[in-house]
């Protein structure tokens, strides 16, 4: 396709429109072939060509822009074009402009900067044509990075009711419970590690929602319930992260009882 490309960009001497089309589609071969750096080139070169600004492309190459520095991890600069996608793309209902924005949402993410990543998730809600259960989740994860535990909790409770077949639902459930820790609702969050430990048997989220339920009842002094959940943890988890920290809490719950043979034979 590259070779046929070439051959029309010399037509395009004489065809203006030709050669910039030719620029854009050769940029975008490049890109499918994973060499971000050529394709971005060619695109800088396409927005810049006679007739560009007016076509559907103009826009598309400042999308496409952006993800070739998204693919090279190159998130400030991948933010930097997926906004300039987003201030000239006026169909707000596009997945275009979904995905940019999530992608925007993203790149500030990962740099830390989770105010404008929540704005930025929030455009992508809001236009609600692509992935939308995803950026509503990560919007949520975002407020409770910043302390915003209210927000948070409001939009889990909005992403579960919304979409309850969503992949990201035991995500969304075990988040509640954190954000109830957080506030200091342990009664509440209780609700919600046991909805995943009755529901979710194979979730990554099990032995951690064990675990918090295990240290909400030894925080209510009932030592011998809170013995049984931190058994299940070790033995249904051994070697794990989580085991450890069972049995860790095994040895202080027997000398809380003055008990310690029973741990040393357990």
């Amino acid at each position: 396709a590259l070779q046929h490309f070439d051959k029309s960009l010399q037509y395009g001497i004489f065809d203006k429109n030709l050669r910039s089309y030719t620029i854009y589609w050769k940029a975008e071969a490049y890109y499918k072939l994973e060499k971000y750096a050529k394709s971005r080139d060619l695109l800088n070169e396409f927005v810049l060509t006679p007739g560009a600004f007016s076509s559907d492309e103009y826009k598309r190459a400042h999308y496409t822009i952006g993800y070739t520095y998204f693919e090279e991890k190159n998130y400030t600069q991948a933010a930097i074009w997926f906004r300039k996608f987003l201030d000239i793309q006026k169909d707000t209902k596009s997945e275009y402009f979904s995905d940019a924005a999530i992608r925007t949402g993203d790149s500030y993410y990962i740099l830390k900067d989770f105010n404008q990543a929540i704005k930025f998730y929030g455009k992508a809600v809001t236009s609600g044509s692509y992935d939308t259960e995803y950026a509503l989740f990560q919007e949520a994860f975002c407020q409770g990075l910043v302390g915003n535990q209210s927000a948070k909790i409001s939009l889990l409770s909005q992403l579960l009711k919304q979409y309850p077949s969503s992949q990201y639902y035991d995500d969304a459930i075990f988040e509640l419970a954190e954000a109830y820790i957080k506030i200091e609702n342990p009664e509440k969050a209780m609700e919600y590690y046991q909805i995943i430990i009755q529901n979710y048997s194979v979730s990554s989220y099990i032995k951690k929602s064990l675990l918090q339920v295990a240290f909400i009842i030894y925080n209510s002094e009932k030592l011998d319930e809170a013995l049984i959940m931190y058994k299940r943890v070790v033995e249904q988890y051994p070697g794990s992260e989580e085991a450890q920290t069972a049995l860790n809490m095994l040895r202080n719950i027997y000398r809380k009882k003055s008990d310690v043979n029973s741990y040393f034979a357990y």
